[in-house]
């Protein structure tokens, strides 16, 4: 082996230690909300940094991931009499507000179209009395779900315009008195829904749909699912709650496969909020946020800021938003405090994945490129894709899990390599 061969070995060792080192994934305390009352109900993010938050009858905005700024006040809705119990983003300007015991002949939502500074009531066609223990579900920015119960009996509708108009949806396999419990899109038309019967009998029924509620299938499992999220038409994930345990489908909702049983770490705590970036990286929130990189084979505990660090004294996390490459974490306590872990993985928002370099690490013209070692043309793209390795070309452009090589000190050590490789070229053409 020639020295040549051999300093490319060495480098690419040096690659597969730092991509394989275990890290500890850890959480930023954002500014503080300007109430001291209040709770946030409502997170999402058009970009890895441009995002918006409803806390304490307010909107929030931020442009940097870190700052947040109040953009309106939300007023009284549902008859002036409640505000939102949540807030669904559409857009940087579109919201939908959800409240809870009020009457849906009057407005099943409030919408608005102008950054929440006005609101308009959304009634559901033909529903009277009041919907209770209410949320909602988007799968995009035209098609959702509001579910929760009508009195005694579960409550479903859906929406194709983003919540302008609101279809009530018949679930004859439900209990006579029962709730919608979690409900989940596939795609527009396919929907899983769970319904949990009321009364103080534990019965639990879950059903899937693949013509928007025309005809239901039940699923099999072996209790019912407290949290339900697909990351596209066919790979979904379900939490059960009562058992600790993961499941996951791959045909759309149609069968699910137990992943992880109840063992530690989740069998040590309760969660109620799971938010996948793709089908390998999900988080699970409770009294602790638990991550997984592996599609759910295991999980760790993620580092908090101490003071916000959701345990049995604090309230628990309430919600997640997974722009990528950073991940953003809220409570419903009455501290309104976000935290974000900028390393959280994912493709970034600001360019490609990168160009790597179309020989390797050396450059395109032999071990010390043409371009020297800083690969300024055969880099990994300007932004690289966080969490993955990107790029190879040149020796400044990598980046494993959101962080340059350079950043981690190795830069130094990849330009030695590389002059020596220099150095012992011309000394055998001498």
């Amino acid at each position: 082996m020639d020295f040549k061969a051999s300093s490319r070995v060495l480098v690419l060792s040096l690659v597969t230690i730092t991509a394989g080192a275990a890290r500890a994934n850890t959480w930023q305390k954002l500014t503080p909300f300007e109430s001291p009352n209040g709770s946030c109900k409502g997170l999402e993010f058009f970009s890895d940094t441009n995002g918006f938050a409803y806390c304490d009858s307010k909107i929030f905005q931020t442009t940097d991931g870190m700052r947040w700024t109040k953009t309106a006040d939300v007023p009284m809705m549902f008859g002036g009499v409640l505000l939102p119990a949540g807030m669904a983003f559409l857009s940087p300007q579109v919201a939908v507000a959800f409240g809870d015991a009020y009457t849906a002949a009057t407005a099943l939502v409030e919408k608005s179209v102008d950054g929440g500074k006005t609101w308009m009531p959304k009634p559901a066609a033909g529903v009277t009395g009041s919907v209770t223990m209410a949320s909602a579900t988007f799968l995009d920015a035209t098609n959702g779900l509001y579910y929760g119960n009508n009195g005694m009996t579960a409550f479903l509708a859906s929406t194709k315009d983003g919540g302008d108009t609101w279809t009530p949806v018949a679930l004859p396999w439900a209990p006579t008195q029962a709730r919608v419990l979690v409900a989940a899109m596939a795609d527009a038309k396919t929907w899983l829904v769970e319904t949990v019967a009321l009364g103080g009998v534990t019965q639990t029924d879950l059903q899937r749909t693949a013509d928007s509620g025309a005809t239901w299938t039940p699923v099999t499992t072996t209790a019912g699912f407290q949290l339900i999220q697909f990351v596209d038409k066919n790979h979904g994930f379900g939490y059960l709650g009562s058992a600790k345990e993961l499941w996951e489908s791959t045909d759309g909702g149609a069968t699910f496969t137990n992943i992880f049983k109840g063992t530690e770490p989740l069998i040590d705590y309760n969660m109620n909020v799971m938010r996948w970036k793709d089908g390998m990286n999900g988080l699970l929130g409770g009294n602790v946020i638990l991550r997984t990189k592996d599609g759910g084979q295991t999980f760790a505990a993620d580092t908090a800021p101490a003071d916000w660090r959701p345990n049995d004294s604090q309230p628990p996390v309430s919600g997640f938003a997974w722009p990528g490459p950073s991940a953003y974490a809220y409570t419903a306590a009455n501290v309104k405090i976000i935290v974000r872990d900028p390393a959280a993985g994912g493709a970034s928002t600001g360019g490609t994945t990168g160009a790597g370099g179309t020989t390797g690490a050396a450059g395109t013209t032999g071990a010390a490129g043409t371009t020297g070692a800083a690969g300024t043309t055969g880099a990994a793209g300007t932004t690289g894709a966080a969490g993955t390795m990107s790029g190879g070309g040149g020796g400044g452009g990598c980046a494993v899990a959101g962080t340059p090589f350079a950043a981690r000190g190795l830069a130094p050590i990849l330009l030695a390599i590389v002059a020596a490789v220099t150095r012992r070229r011309r000394a055998r053409r001498r």
